[in-house]
């Protein structure tokens, strides 16, 4: 992968060209689709080689390829691992500048179901004493509460 490629990748909000929303949007879809069906049949996909296998089987351009991966990792859709680790975008981003870039993994991100989920939400609300928690909360920002909230627990017991 072209380090210039890496450079460029954009970790903050989509800008789309008013007129070109579909088409990125199907080609995020195509991505992701392609990912699933990987991940289903072989586990975790190496970025390097899906980044190839998508340009063969879909005639995308490298950058392009990559700009939607990092989106689809922001937007919680997958997860890239280093090692066995899951990585935010911007730590792989930051890895593969280096001059000995990792392997990079890609799993697609899963959710909880929804009946689990919410019995997690109440158990939360009971431990925790919170009588407002938004029962419409989604599950990354329902675990950024959380994984707060423990945290702060932790200092408390500490001091």
């Amino acid at each position: 992968m072209k380090k210039q490629f890496i450079r460029d990748i954009s970790l903050g909000p989509k800008q789309i060209p008013l007129g070109f929303e579909d088409d990125l949007q199907e080609q995020s879809d195509t991505i992701l689709s392609f990912i699933n069906v990987e991940n289903e049949r072989n586990g975790a996909v190496i970025l390097e080689d899906i980044v190839t296998q998508l340009q063969a089987s879909y005639s995308l351009s490298e950058f392009n390829i990559l700009q939607n991966l990092f989106r689809l990792a922001r937007d919680l859709k997958i997860q890239f691992r280093v090692n066995g680790e899951d990585l935010m975008p911007h730590l792989v981003k930051k890895a593969l500048l280096d001059e000995e870039p990792p392997v990079v993994e890609i799993a697609t991100g899963k959710k909880s179901d929804s009946v689990i989920f919410n019995n997690v939400i109440r158990r939360y609300s009971e431990i925790f004493e919170e009588k407002d928690v938004d029962e419409k909360i989604d599950q990354y920002e329902f675990s950024k509460q959380l994984t707060k909230k423990i945290k702060i627990c932790l200092l408390i017991s500490m001091n």
